[in-house]
């Protein structure tokens, strides 16, 4: 069923699976990223996955969309995570306008 579950749009089969998972009282599940088949990807079902209750530290982060790509953007700490327009090899995203205000 991988042609499924890997579907770059229907997510139906996950959620069935997920839902199953949550009546057999399982906690977390591992699974193969459809968007990048090298990553592992973990969907914590629960909210025991968590070391903490609460994060140590809030942070804020603002997203910009622009005609190159993403940016977000964390001003304290500084941090910024960039993704060039390519890099959303993505169906949904096919008719989606990298302007600003769009």
């Amino acid at each position: 069923d991988e042609r499924v579950w890997t579907h770059p749009t229907d997510y139906a089969a996950c959620q069935a699976i997920a839902d199953v998972a949550r009546e057999a009282e399982m906690q977390a599940i591992r699974y193969r990223s459809a968007r990048d088949p090298k990553g592992a990807n973990i969907a914590l079902l629960t909210c025991k996955g968590f070391a903490k209750a609460k994060p140590l530290e809030p942070h804020t982060w603002r997203i910009r969309i622009g005609s190159l790509g993403v940016q977000a953007i964390c001003e304290f700490p500084d941090k910024r995570l960039e993704f060039s327009r390519t890099a959303f090899a993505d169906p949904r995203l096919a008719n989606m306008r990298w302007v600003r205000g769009h």
